[in-house]
């Protein structure tokens, strides 16, 4: 008699027929309480940048990392390469308006394009560039200075606008 019901039970565990979903683990994201905070963080950020734009009315170009330029007058020079070494005459400030830097103040910016420690927003704006252009840019905190800040006018996740001008040093 248990044999019979032994037999009976793995019966009602036979397959019915229905296909099981499986999830690939390829496909699953799994995602931290810091990942999904840092996501929010991120779009946060967009729709302020993409609010400041509004208000000026100004036309920019979005590229994929967030980066926003417009170019307002184009130069005549080269296209600007890797490895190229750039003068900027700048000035930036913060999306609430405060006054940053400008080079008319602390010289220009000069630096070879992703060859040197300049914050990753110019180096990635300056692939988009000639010589001579007049660019406004608006660079997310992520691409400039991050959660830390510059350690005197810059917070921590503070998105940044310049006003560029592109020379060739």
């Amino acid at each position: 008699m248990s044999l019979l019901l032994f037999g009976y039970a793995c019966k009602e565990s036979a397959p019915s027929g229905e296909i099981a979903k499986v999830e690939s683990k390829e496909k699953k994201q799994v995602s931290t309480p810091l990942e999904r905070g840092n996501q929010k963080m991120i779009l946060l950020e967009a729709e302020e940048i993409e609010l400041f734009i509004q208000r000026y009315g100004w036309e920019m170009i979005k590229t994929g990392t967030g980066l926003r330029y417009q170019v307002t007058k184009k130069g005549s020079g080269a296209t600007i390469q890797e490895g190229d070494e750039v003068s900027l005459e700048y000035q930036s400030m913060l999306l609430s308006g405060d006054s940053l830097y400008s080079s008319k103040q602390d010289g220009p910016i000069i630096f070879k394009v992703n060859k040197s420690d300049a914050i990753a927003g110019l180096h990635e704006a300056m692939t988009y560039l000639r010589y001579g252009d007049q660019v406004r840019l608006i660079i997310p905190s992520y691409l400039a200075y991050g959660i830390a800040g510059d350690g005197y006018k810059v917070m921590g996740q503070q998105s940044i606008v310049y006003f560029v001008t592109v020379n060739k040093k």
